[in-house]
């Protein structure tokens, strides 16, 4: 007995905690307080200190505690070792948030104490690892405890106001954040719309703390590292919700490390013929590139180093070797139908620059004046220094025209900059890609945003350029009821792959270009609505690079576009299909539903007034939008003499229902109540009335193509009153407007898609101006 005694009193001492004398019944206790007194509790006394050992006497008398577990021997020694694993990668944190750490590391074991992962192991393996992967990214104590807690509340009997208030409301918030998203098992079951109803959670969820999405992507990456424990069908699923989802956005995050190995993970899974092949590839090809790259390399870092000018402002130069990741390699070489000698990428040197500290004197009384004024400083040494050593490089090898890439001047909107050249070096024997930077910029293009803690203070700080495209996240949250709609548009567009392109109007000579950056696949009439959605609509022409191009014409990087508008000028139908991003498509689908309801009302005012008249009556005599209410739904009927008079005046419900019955007409009276209608509504078109449309055919360009599409159209179709042509590289469009009926292009459509070879894609659209 007295050995068990001394046993747990030399843990309690390794834990920092009170021990009992009642060593029969012992229990851990986790306070909801923040007494750090370590004493244990008393009768009637609200306890309030980190974790003690508690009898079972001490519990009954104190019910207040939502959180008590029985513990001996085993546990501490199975807590330990877990412990053991997780303190080194912790050596930044402070003695007080360490003792609060693994206080979570024994909740989290006695939580999942009895479950098992898929390959057999004890549950409380993963979030330790997740732990580790944030300590690695030198998350804050918050962030570290939320991972080791992170699936306590859905898989076990933990509550959110037990960890609120043993860990306080941050880590609440981070764990409530995940409990909202369903764990991957589950979510491989799911049906789709369930399942995009949990990353629309997540997504949301991610913008009223960072911390959350970094917490799930470390979730995501230790999961991806134990998925061949899974089966086959789920983990397609999860390795394809991977690389659309979780790589997209670490990479949007600015978080390369985690973003790699999860494109590594779910391309070997996902696809693992061609993962062998491409690896089996860059096997082959790899000694003759890493004998250029070390040679390179060398002799880099040996102009380098004997620079007068770096050794005078530069601390430390390191010059390393990278090879491109495998999945980036195969998607480059299957967008570009390239092979692998045409990636110049394949393999990069890395120039990390660390400047010597500069003291500028400030002849200023602000401190936080002089303290700006000398970080501008520094940050422009930086940037010189950074634009310097690429001369450097351009001197020491012939550098490929046009494959400079200067991301400090125009850094990505995930905050990372650099400078990317590439040059022929080694004898001409490879291109070798050059990338430079300092340390600060290195460290944010590592860990984007988790950079943010390392090297700054323990405030929780994001930039606001960072920050902005999470706020659409939130407009769109409020706009968008679909929950696969609003996962799909926040995939293709803010996830997706982008381009950058400067633009302005060319009736503003004082404005200068701006940047914008777009999701791939934009068009003329994206950039339009993204310098102004009022003027887009006014847009008569555009060029790229100074020529004219249609407004379907699809942006590349560094396009320089200028966009000519007339205030007279409308849209056209037909640029809702050209349109990609959402802001132009709503502000399109606005304006022609506005043009929709005008038309109405305006035909509708001049048939329905008239038929009033006969009768001595007047629309006049209704307010603007009663009229307008009443045009809408009366218009709405077939044979309008089936149905009533709607009289209307300032007099009340009852009043004019009362006037109605003295109305007699011959016809059947009803009073109806004025209510807000439908306008946007689909309407049907005679099969025997020839109406106007214009039919726009996309497909392949070749040759007889224009002759081939125009025998098919006009022999279904027998007025043609306009045809267009224009084409793009491989790509063209046909356009024909046409009076027919709606058989007539229900046939023509049928045929060019079954008859014509190379048709794509054909868009009919009513004529608005005819």
């Amino acid at each position: 007995m007295l050995a068990y005694s001394l046993g747990f009193i030399f843990y309690g001492k390794l834990l920092q905690k009170s021990v009992c004398t009642d060593w029969n019944r012992s229990y851990l206790w986790v306070s909801p307080c923040n007494d750090r007194s370590h004493h244990p509790p008393t009768r009637r006394t609200k306890s309030c200190y980190y974790m003690g050992i508690l009898t079972k006497r001490q519990q009954e008398e104190d019910p207040e505690h939502e959180f008590c577990i029985q513990i001996g021997h085993d546990t501490l020694q199975h807590v330990s070792h877990y412990w053991s694993q997780l303190e080194p990668h912790l050596k930044y944190q402070s003695a007080s948030d360490l003792v609060i750490i693994e206080r979570a590391l024994h909740l989290a074991y006695h939580a999942h104490e009895l479950q098992k992962r898929h390959s057999g192991e004890p549950f409380i393996i993963h979030p330790v690892e997740v732990a580790i992967i944030l300590a690695d990214l030198r998350m804050d104590r918050d962030t570290i405890v939320a991972g080791l807690l992170h699936d306590t509340v859905e898989d076990t009997q933990v509550t959110l106001n037990t960890i609120e208030q043993s860990f306080g409301t941050a880590v609440r918030r981070i764990v409530e954040g995940e409990t909202k998203v369903s764990k991957l098992p589950k979510m491989a079951d799911i049906s789709i719309d369930r399942q995009a109803e949990n990353l629309r959670q997540l997504f949301i969820a991610m913008t009223e703390d960072w911390r959350i999405i970094i917490v799930k992507l470390a979730d995501r990456l230790h999961n991806m590292r134990t998925l061949q424990y899974m089966k086959q069908s789920k983990r397609h699923k999860i390795a394809k919700e991977t690389l659309d989802i979780f790589a997209p956005l670490a990479h949007r995050l600015g978080m390369w490390q985690i973003k790699a190995e999860l494109e590594q993970l779910g391309f070997m899974h996902l696809y693992p013929f061609e993962y062998e092949e491409i690896r089996q590839l860059v096997e082959k090809k790899l000694p003759k590139y890493m004998r250029v790259l070390e040679e390179s390399r060398q002799a880099l870092k040996t102009a380098l180093q004997n620079d007068a000018i770096l050794q005078q402002s530069v601390a430390h130069i390191e010059v390393s070797a990278r090879i491109k990741e495998l999945y980036s390699l195969w998607k480059k070489m299957q967008q570009h139908d390239k092979d692998i000698e045409d990636i110049y990428d394949l393999v990069a040197l890395r120039v990390l620059i660390t400047p010597k500290p500069m003291h500028v004197k400030c002849y200023s009384s602000d401190i936080s004046e002089c303290n700006e004024w000398n970080r501008k400083m520094s940050e422009t040494l930086e940037k010189s220094l950074c634009y310097y050593t690429l001369g450097i490089v351009h001197a020491l090898w012939q550098p490929f025209p046009c494959r400079v890439k200067d991301y400090i001047a125009f850094p990505k909107e995930n905050g990372y900059q650099s400078l990317h050249t590439t040059v022929m070096a080694g004898g001409a024997q490879a291109p070798l890609e050059v990338q430079i930077r300092t340390l600060e910029m290195h460290l944010v293009a590592e860990y984007g945003m988790a950079a943010h803690w390392i090297y700054k203070d323990s405030s929780f700080m994001i930039p606001s350029k960072a920050t902005r495209w999470m706020n659409t996240i939130v407009e769109w949250g409020d706009e968008i009821a679909n929950s696969r709609e609003f996962v799909e548009l926040v995939r293709r567009e803010l996830l997706g792959s982008r381009v950058f392109v400067f633009a302005k109007f060319e009736s503003s000579p004082d404005r200068c270009l701006e940047i914008f950056n777009l999701p791939r696949g934009s068009t003329i009439v994206d950039i339009a609505f993204q310098l102004d959605s009022r003027l887009g609509l006014r847009m008569t022409c555009a060029r790229v690079h100074g020529k004219i191009v249609p407004f379907w014409y699809i942006l590349e990087n560094a396009d320089v576009v200028t966009v000519s508008y007339d205030s007279s000028a409308e849209p056209r139908m037909e640029w809702m299909e050209y349109a990609k991003t959402r802001v132009a498509k709503r502000s399109l689908r606005l304006y022609f539903e506005q043009l929709h309801t005008k038309q109405c009302i305006d035909t509708g005012y001049y048939i329905w007034n008239n038929y009033f008249q006969k009768y001595g009556l007047s629309l006049d005599t209704l307010k603007e939008k009663e009229r307008n209410d009443l045009i809408f739904f009366l218009t709405q009927f077939e044979d309008w003499k089936q149905y009533c008079i709607y009289l209307a005046s300032s007099l009340s419900t009852a009043e004019r229902h009362r006037e109605l019955e003295d109305i007699r007409l011959g016809l059947e009276t009803i009073g109806y109540p004025l209510f807000s209608l439908e306008h946007n509504r689909t309407v049907d078109v005679s099969e025997k009335t020839s109406q106007c449309f214009w039919l726009r055919v996309f497909g392949k360009d070749r040759n007889g193509l224009l002759s081939d599409v125009s025998a098919v159209v006009s022999q279904s179709i027998s007025c043609i009153r306009e045809t267009n042509s224009v084409t793009q590289g491989k790509e063209a469009m046909l356009e024909y407007r046409v009076e027919a009926t709606s058989r007539e292009i229900d046939n023509v459509q049928h045929l060019l898609f079954t008859s014509v070879v190379g048709v794509e894609r054909v868009v009919v659209n009513y004529c608005w101006d005819a």
